[in-house]
C-alpha cells in the first residue's frame, strides 16, 4: 500500500469514529463501532514499506486522528473480551463459547510460541500483567502446558469478571486473579513467565522494575505491534530496555497472531 492511499484510509476512519464517546464505543449499538474495528484490522493486516510507516507516524496531520483510532481499537477490544465473559458466564457449554471468540487463534497461537520460547513445563507459574476481563493467555498456557496461573489486574471489575470466568472453566485451582497493577511485581518470586500485555502501561515504569527485580530464572515475554501499518494503529511504542535485561528472542506474528512476542531475561551478574 503507497503512503497517500493509507493516509486517506486512516483519516476517512478517524472522520467516521469521530464524536463517539467512551460509553458508545464500550455499551453503544455494536454497528456503529463493529464496521470500523473490522477496517482497521483489514488496514492492519496491508503490507507497508517501513519508511512509509515512519513517514505517516511524523505526518502532523495525523497525530490526532492516530489518537482516536488507537482509543477505537483499545475500547472495542475491551468491549468483545467483557461481551466473551459475561455471556460465558451463562453459557450452557462454556469452552464452546470461549473458542468462537474473535482472538482465539491469536491467544492459542502465542500461547504456543511463548511456552516453546521459554521451555515451559507443567505447574511452572505463569504471571500476566494487565489480564484484563478475559484472561485469554492464562487459559490458554494452562491448557496447552499445565502451568499455574496469576492474573493481575488493576480495574477492579475486570479482576472480578475474570475470576469468575476462570471458575466457570473449572480452573480456578490453578489461576488465581488478583487486583493490582505493576506495584506488585517486586514480591513476586518462583514464576517462569511474566507476559506483559500489549497495552499494559507504563512500560518504561514496567521494564525499570523489571530490571531490579525479575527472578534470575524467570523470562519477560512482552508483545508488541511492530509490524506494517500496526505499528501505528496502536500507540504502544515498544519498550528500552534497562541494562539489566537482555533480548533473548524476537518472535514475528504469522497469521492469525497479530503481535511480535519479545523474550527477555536478567543479565547475568547484575
Amino acid at each position: 500500500m503507497d503512503l497517500e492511499e493509507a493516509r486517506e484510509r486512516i483519516l476517512e476512519i478517524s472522520r467516521r469514529i469521530s464524536g463517539l464517546t467512551e460509553e458508545e464505543i464500550l455499551r453503544g449499538p455494536a454497528e456503529r463501532v463493529r464496521g470500523a474495528f473490522r477496517e482497521l484490522d483489514r488496514l492492519a493486516e496491508e503490507p507497508a514499506d517501513p519508511h512509509a510507516v515512519a513517514s505517516l507516524k511524523e505526518d502532523p496531520v495525523l497525530k490526532g486522528p492516530l489518537r482516536a483510532i488507537s482509543r477505537l481499537r483499545t475500547l472495542y477490544g475491551l468491549r468483545l473480551e467483557v461481551e466473551t465473559a459475561e455471556e460465558l458466564l451463562g453459557a450452557p457449554d462454556p469452552w464452546a463459547h470461549l473458542e468462537g471468540f474473535p482472538f482465539y487463534e491469536n491467544y492459542r497461537l502465542l500461547a504456543e510460541a511463548e511456552g516453546r520460547a521459554v521451555g515451559l513445563r507443567g505447574d511452572d507459574l505463569v504471571v500476566m500483567l494487565g489480564a484484563g476481563p478475559l484472561p485469554m493467555s492464562l487459559i490458554m498456557h494452562h491448557r496447552l502446558f499445565g502451568t499455574r496461573g496469576l492474573g493481575i489486574e488493576r480495574d477492579p471489575r475486570w479482576a472480578a469478571l475474570a475470576k469468575e470466568v476462570i471458575e466457570r472453566l473449572g480452573m480456578g485451582e490453578k489461576i488465581t486473579m488478583v487486583r493490582g497493577d505493576e506495584g506488585l511485581l517486586p514480591a513476586l518470586k518462583g514464576y517462569r513467565l511474566l507476559i506483559v500485555a500489549a497495552l499494559a502501561e507504563p512500560k518504561g515504569r514496567i521494564f525499570d522494575l523489571l530490571g531490579r527485580c525479575l527472578p534470575p530464572q524467570a523470562f519477560v515475554s512482552c508483545r508488541l505491534y511492530e509490524q506494517g501499518l500496526r505499528a501505528i494503529l496502536y500507540d504502544t511504542p515498544p519498550p528500552v530496555l534497562p541494562a539489566e535485561l537482555c533480548e533473548v528472542a524476537r518472535i514475528p506474528p504469522r497469521l492469525p497472531v497479530k503481535n511480535t512476542v519479545l523474550i527477555v531475561k536478567k543479565v547475568a551478574g547484575s
